[in-house]
């Protein structure tokens, strides 16, 4: 099952991204362009875009305001995109809660859609309602396409499994994602359980590299895969 996050956690956290910003106190983490590649000493911030995102708490969908950045490499001329920590390219939910739902549900094998979007069998309410004055709930569709977008990150799965492999050659995380299974309910063609096998072994993947790295694959190392 997924950790369970406190609202002000998340809430803060994209809060204090938006003031570490405004403030000057956010710098490009990189030494290397991600585009070119060529080592770099500092990075110019090119940008800063709002963007809203959605964080799961208390049954809520909560909206917070926050910003990201964009920087520019003075040798090749391109730009690109420093997401923070929580958040994931064209996605608005914060990953957190991205990654919960996803373990939530592939992990336990009686685990539907339906039930996976709620928390306590309740269900997470939209703050604000729409035209017709309905409250719109997280949908089960959403939690399909987080799993679908997870599992196309095959290149920075492999640069992690190969970083993994350099650092602890003995680890035990190939023996484990082999023996990985998806129950046969949970999918309908041979094409969607591999992308629910993708899915659960980025998970695992991500669980050993921050054990033996002290670091998540997310943001750093997915951008410098270009998030493949």
């Amino acid at each position: 099952m997924g950790r369970k996050y406190l609202k002000h956690d998340l809430v803060q956290m994209v809060k204090d991204n938006t003031q570490n910003i405004l403030h000057g106190h956010v710098v490009c983490v990189y030494t290397n362009c991600p585009k070119c590649h060529q080592e770099v000493d500092s990075f110019k911030l090119h940008e800063a875009r709002t963007r809203i995102f959605l964080v799961l708490a208390e049954n809520i969908v909560n909206r917070v305001l926050s910003l990201i950045t964009r920087w520019k490499c003075p040798f090749c001329g391109k730009t690109f995109i420093l997401y923070p920590e929580f958040a994931l390219p064209y996605k608005r939910y914060v990953l957190p809660n991205i990654m919960d739902r996803c373990r939530e549900y592939l992990e336990d094998d009686s685990q539907t859609y339906r039930r996976a979007v709620t928390s306590d069998n309740a269900e997470f309410y939209h703050q604000e309602s729409s035209e017709d004055g309905s409250c719109p709930v997280l949908a089960h569709s959403t939690l399909h396409r987080w799993m679908t977008s997870l599992s196309g990150l095959l290149q920075t799965m492999r640069s992690a499994l190969e970083h993994i492999k350099q650092k602890a050659p003995h680890t035990g995380i190939f023996r484990k994602m082999a023996a990985l299974r998806i129950p046969g309910k949970k999918f309908r063609s041979s094409h969607r359980e591999k992308q629910l096998l993708r899915c659960l072994r980025l998970l695992w993947v991500q669980d050993e590299f921050t054990r033996i790295f002290s670091t998540s694959i997310f943001p750093k190392f997915a951008t410098m895969n270009n998030w493949s």
